[in-house]
């Protein structure tokens, strides 16, 4: 629903912009609107209202996509996760990189990047 609505907030002000600018076809600048909305405000939302993404990462134990997650402590910015597959245990920093005391954990650690909606991650050794 957030992407929804941010799309179509988008959609509107696209429309409008080029409604008044005088172009015969809205729908074409309404989409492009839409588009930058989302990519520009959706991973602001998702951050403030501490959202998980969309897409949980591929376990770095196994290294595939299981078909789920067991949530084993969500506390937000953090989550410890177990994977559906072979049961290896990661974690999740949902904002920033862990402090230094925590660096010579065993677990791994998977930080998100931009775009954070979608879920994009990267390894923190």
């Amino acid at each position: 629903m957030i992407l929804d609505g941010l799309f179509l907030g988008g959609v509107a002000v696209g429309g409008l912009i080029a409604h008044f600018a005088g172009v015969a076809h809205w729908i074409f600048p309404g989409v492009l609107t839409g588009l930058a909305f989302v990519l520009l405000f959706a991973s602001a939302v998702y951050r403030r209202l501490h959202a998980r993404p969309l897409f949980l990462p591929r376990c770095p134990h196994c290294r595939t996509r299981p078909e789920g997650y067991d949530s084993g402590g969500a506390q937000w910015p953090r989550e410890t996760i177990r994977c559906g597959a072979c049961r290896g245990i990661s974690e999740i920093l949902y904002q920033g990189s862990g402090s230094q005391a925590e660096e010579a954990s065993t677990v791994p650690r998977l930080r998100v990047r931009w775009p954070y909606f979608i879920g994009r991650y990267k390894e923190i050794r």
